[in-house]
């Protein structure tokens, strides 16, 4: 549910600016949503066969933002769409200029006049976010180091007493030591464990042509966190969302309750964003144009966590 909605009325004729839209660092998906309509010199922009998508720079600039997950189209001959705003364009505090819907088919691209977004900043841009993805791993390292205090409080005391001849011999101290620190390190590997970089289970699809690819898993408690890199080049002249990489690894990840990075990013000047295939563990990579294959050549890094 939003807690605020702006109507917005985009059209091409009239450059006035929209009143700007307010929302908050931390604000999450949806909390602010945006009714709007497109026209053209006051007639409706038939949407129908459109791909919409807001591209806007963070307040900061230091990252871009290409979306289209939130958008719904509500009547499409009429131009009229809702847009749900990302939590992504919410990360920095300040005033956002750099923001507007492309509008995408077959022969190309065309884009609105600008939107504003003010956001404000947050008390704590940290507590409740840290909170969410934070509190399992501090408490698996919490418990790790209650085992770890006590172990050192049991070979303390086994220590002073050797040193007061009240206790048993060497062999059973140095025995005792041994066998510590051998349950200490198996605790750690039930907590702490990594994959390291590797190449398996990787293959191209659909034209592409992979330079590098290589994947790690690193799982802590029951948090899981595959990571993954390529380099590519694609040898078709249009790829948009279509599948390029199938990583057999991805195959582990649920197909819901899964938390990854923003996945958007910009080279040579266009707007990208990957999405995950999980039901046959692929990745696609959608841009707002078909791309030259000669300038196809990308490289880019993305992960994704779940909970076991």
């Amino acid at each position: 549910m939003a807690i605020r909605t702006y109507d917005i009325l985009l059209d091409s004729y009239n450059s006035t600016m929209p009143e700007p839209i307010v929302g908050r660092q931390g604000d999450k998906n949806g909390a602010v949503t945006l009714h709007v309509t497109i026209t053209d010199r006051g007639t409706a922009v038939d949407l129908t066969g459109q791909t919409v998508n807001l591209i806007a720079e963070t307040a900061q600039g230091t990252a871009v933002v290409a979306d289209n997950a939130g958008v719904t189209l509500t009547d499409a001959t009429n131009g009229r769409f809702d847009y749900a705003v990302p939590n992504a364009l919410w990360s920095e505090a300040g005033k956002i200029t750099k923001a507007y819907f492309s509008l995408n088919d077959t022969n190309g691209q065309q884009t609105t006049y600008d939107l504003i977004f003010i956001v404000k900043k947050a008390i704590d841009t940290s507590q409740n976010k840290a909170d969410d993805y934070i509190t399992i791993i501090d408490g698996t390292m919490k418990s790790l180091q209650q085992k770890i205090d006590a172990m050192n409080t049991d070979v303390q005391t086994i220590l002073n007493a050797y040193n007061q001849g009240d206790f048993y011999n060497k062999k059973y101290i140095d025995d005792f030591a041994n066998e510590s620190s051998d349950t200490l390190n198996r605790e750690l590997a039930n907590y702490v464990t990594s994959t390291g970089e590797q190449t398996s289970g990787v293959s191209a699809l659909n034209g592409a042509s992979l330079n590098d690819v290589n994947w790690s898993k690193e799982t802590i408690g029951k948090i899981n966190i595959l990571t993954v890199y390529f380099q590519m080049n694609a040898t078709i002249t249009s790829w948009q969302d279509k599948k390029l990489i199938s990583i057999e690894a991805l195959s582990e990840v649920p197909t819901a309750g899964t938390q990854t990075t923003t996945l958007s990013f910009s080279q040579e000047g266009k707007s990208y964003m990957i999405r995950i295939h999980p039901e046959d563990h692929s990745i696609s990579i959608a841009n707002n144009n078909d791309i030259d294959a000669s300038n196809a050549f990308m490289t880019s890094s993305f992960w994704v966590m779940w909970f076991s």
